[in-house]
């Protein structure tokens, strides 16, 4: 058995384009499912219909915002 004891570093963040930012917010789950530690909420391309990944009903849908971004519809969390 193999025993972590801290969580692995995120990956480099995906190539944004212009107008896009991160967030600066840590990210506790989304709708109560788990969140890779360096996953963030991308703005600049649209209000999100949900305010935050915590309080977002949509956990199943995805959209391509980029040949590499890949965000929740809803909220715009980076799920890449």
């Amino acid at each position: 058995m193999i025993t972590l004891t801290k969580a692995p570093e995120p990956g480099p963040a995906p190539a944004l384009r212009a107008g896009m930012s991160y967030r600066p917010a840590t990210v506790a789950h989304h709708n109560g499912e788990p969140v890779h530690p360096g996953r963030y909420v991308i703005e600049g391309v649209r209000r999100w219909a949900a305010a935050s990944p915590e309080v977002c009903p949509d956990v199943d849908g995805s959209e391509w915002l980029t040949d590499e971004l890949l965000v929740c519809p809803t909220c715009g969390l980076d799920c890449t």
